[in-house]
């Protein structure tokens, strides 16, 4: 499992613009009850630009790093007690 720099590199930066994205506000939109994200955007071009295995590693570290307890969500929000609720509110 050797990874060229060139391919960590790509990695990182996609994964840092889409932490970026996540400073940006939730717009809410009127019709549906669940604001629009543009984080979203951040994910789909990392499974665009990489390799499917790279945005497997590149999407579990953005999921880590949430569950770690960085607020690196949308609003910044922090990942596990965020999910907890979350799957409060499903079950």
């Amino acid at each position: 499992m050797h990874i060229e720099v060139q391919r960590l590199t790509r990695m990182a930066l996609l994964l840092a613009i889409v932490i970026v994205l996540g400073l940006i506000p939730a717009i809410p939109i009127g019709i549906i009850p669940v604001p629009l994200t543009v984080q979203n955007i951040g994910i789909l071009l990392i499974g665009l630009l990489l390799s499917p295995f790279e945005a497997f590693l590149t999407t579990g570290v953005f999921l880590l790093l949430a569950l770690i307890g960085l607020p690196i969500l949308t609003g910044l929000r922090v990942g596990w007690p965020f999910l907890s609720d979350l799957l409060e509110d499903i079950s």
